[in-house]
């Protein structure tokens, strides 16, 4: 039997229309637009396991790169606020 080992997911593909990669994230998460059914990121937010938001940025497009070397390993909720709904998507950093 061979077996080869999971590291990894490079890029998580979701049907509302985001891509999130890599995941799990060391230094960088980029947050991109895959369809038209969302116009624009207008925020997003980044809470610890507790509730706690680490990260906000309000900014108007359709790709944003967030560095994310300041936070500690562990679990993250990315909230992305779009023209059309909220999503929110579990991450890990380790």
């Amino acid at each position: 039997i061979i077996v080869n080992a999971c590291t990894g997911i490079e890029q998580i593909l979701n049907d509302d229309g985001i891509i999130i990669y890599p995941s799990p994230f060391n230094n960088t998460i980029t947050i991109t637009l895959s369809n038209s059914n969302h116009n624009k990121i207008n925020e997003v937010l980044i809470n610890d396991i507790i509730g706690q938001n680490v990260y906000f940025n309000q900014l108007i497009s359709d790709k944003m790169v967030i560095d994310t070397k300041i936070l500690s390993s562990g679990v993250y909720f990315l909230l992305i606020k779009t023209d059309g709904s909220t999503i929110t998507k579990k991450m890990i950093k380790n």
